[in-house]
């Protein structure tokens, strides 16, 4: 017997938005690299917090838990980029 679970997941991910005058800059650092393929513009984000494959059905219940959420606006110092294979 397969104790496999059949639940529909969702790859997904908490991020920030990026506004257009920081996208611009962003772009014109991504030269051509053997291997790697650049995401669009309007897909640059930052990623605050990776969830991994989360079960479809908690999918409403983290998206209202997040619309939750109020913080003043900030200014965030960018110091480096990586990237996820």
């Amino acid at each position: 017997m397969c104790n496999c679970s059949t639940a529909k997941v969702e790859r997904l991910f908490i991020a920030l938005a990026l506004p257009d005058p920081i996208k611009a800059p962003l772009v014109g650092l991504a030269e051509p690299i053997s291997g790697i393929a650049w995401t669009c513009p309007e897909q640059l984000h930052l990623t605050l917090r990776f969830l991994g494959d989360v079960p479809v059905g908690q999918i409403d219940r983290i998206g209202k838990r997040l619309a939750a959420v109020c913080v003043e606006p900030f200014l965030l110092p960018v110091e480096g980029l990586d990237s996820f294979p």
